[in-house]
């Protein structure tokens, strides 16, 4: 957060040293929202028979300091309407991190499948928040690790992809199961 908010307020003194009728041609302001309606009364087999609906914003600022150079900052959003229910029906993938990595790998991806997946991006075993197991570490212990996670939360069938170590977790995963 401290990163943006340093590139924000340089955008913003480098427009404040720049003339009003200058500064109007180098700034775009734009808006961006789109809404949806997701009917699966046809065949899907994550969910049976219920609409969902949702709204997805995108609010950002583009900042022309020069010919080559533009800054931009802004806000994403998205919001599901329904109940719980329907969240927990929607297409889930599960997200493998990468080795020495964390869950904070998948944050600026998942707002973009969160309007269409239930993202599950967990910290593997020694990595993150979790705790630094002795052992455990071969492919088939993490494997099982979210084999476990996905049956702890009720998940029979779900969309797993990963990122380097994550990758190989994930092909494990595919394989055995």
């Amino acid at each position: 957060m401290r990163f943006r908010t340093s590139v924000l307020l340089a955008g913003v003194l480098a427009v404040s040293h720049v003339g009003p009728a200058a500064a109007q041609d180098r700034i775009t302001f734009v808006v961006d929202m789109t809404f949806y309606g997701d009917n699966t009364e046809f065949f899907n087999p994550w969910r049976d028979g219920e609409t969902l609906l949702g709204t997805e914003g995108r609010l950002f600022l583009d900042i022309d300091l020069d010919e080559h150079v533009m800054l931009r900052a802004g806000l994403f959003g998205n919001h599901r309407f329904g109940d719980d229910h329907n969240f927990e029906n929607v297409r889930p993938v599960l997200a493998l991190h990468g080795l020495a990595s964390s869950a904070n790998w998948y944050d600026l991806v998942a707002p973009y499948l969160q309007s269409q997946h239930r993202v599950i991006a967990p910290d593997q075993r020694g990595h993150g928040q979790t705790s630094q197991a002795t052992n455990g570490y071969d492919w088939q212990s993490l494997t099982s690790d979210a084999v476990g996670l996905l049956d702890h939360l009720g998940i029979s069938r779900a969309s797993v992809f990963g990122h380097s170590w994550g990758a190989t977790v994930a092909l494990n995963l595919a394989v055995r199961f």
